[in-house]
């Protein structure tokens, strides 16, 4: 028997144009379809743009945002007379950096005061505090004979086991982050101390810190 012929489905006709047919559409349809691909590119720009001033923000209050460094006086110890009849004064000195990137110094300068007037200088080389963290430095004044001969008490308040002095420290530096942000820092520390000589310890300190920053 002769087989039937099967009949073949017609195709449906196409009812999307490909994007580069909008031309054939007519002038209602051709704008509104503009309109809809200006507002869906303007919203992903706008979102791209939102995005990109929130990590801004949250750099810039965290990661970029630089912080003062912050020096405190820990600890003062006296050594035995030297042999021009001075003493000698070690102070130590804590560093510390918040910053996310390291905080680089010049030499440290600190300055020891009795009754008013300054007895003794000494510095301390320079160095660098690394990113979050705390460092220690000693810094050597040397309280010569003569300046201890002008009236003053400083030996006798030492025995006696209060010796009540002041300091005036000074440390310039900066910090650098990704090689453009950067601030240049001048921390001036004065403090105002008893010094119990018996126990070598600290009884009271009361200190100011001021902090001058540049660009």
């Amino acid at each position: 028997m002769p087989e039937k012929d099967q009949v073949k489905p017609l195709a449906s006709p196409a009812t999307h144009l490909r994007s580069d047919d909008d031309q054939f559409l007519p002038p209602p349809a051709k704008l509104r379809l503009h309109r809809n691909k200006y507002i869906m590119c303007s919203g992903c720009f706008a979102a791209l743009l939102l995005i990109l001033a929130v990590i801004g923000i949250v750099l810039g209050f965290t990661v970029l945002h630089i912080k003062t460094p912050d020096l405190k006086i820990d600890k003062l110890s006296f050594s035995n007379t030297t042999s021009n009849g001075g003493i000698i004064i070690v102070a130590s000195v804590f560093v510390r950096n918040p910053n996310v990137a390291s905080f680089k110094y010049s030499k440290a300068t600190m300055m020891i005061y009795y009754h008013g007037a300054m007895i003794g200088e000494g510095e301390t080389p320079g160095g660098e505090a690394k990113a979050k963290d705390t460092m220690t430095m000693n810094v050597t004044v040397e309280i010569k004979a003569e300046e201890m001969d002008e009236g003053l008490s400083l030996m006798e308040d030492l025995k006696s086991g209060g010796l009540n002095i002041s300091s005036y420290m000074e440390i310039p530096g900066r910090v650098k982050i990704i090689g453009f942000i950067k601030k240049m820092f001048e921390v001036k520390l004065e403090c105002s101390f008893t010094y119990n000589a018996k126990t070598q310890t600290i009884e009271k300190e009361d200190c100011d810190e001021r902090v001058k920053i540049s660009d």
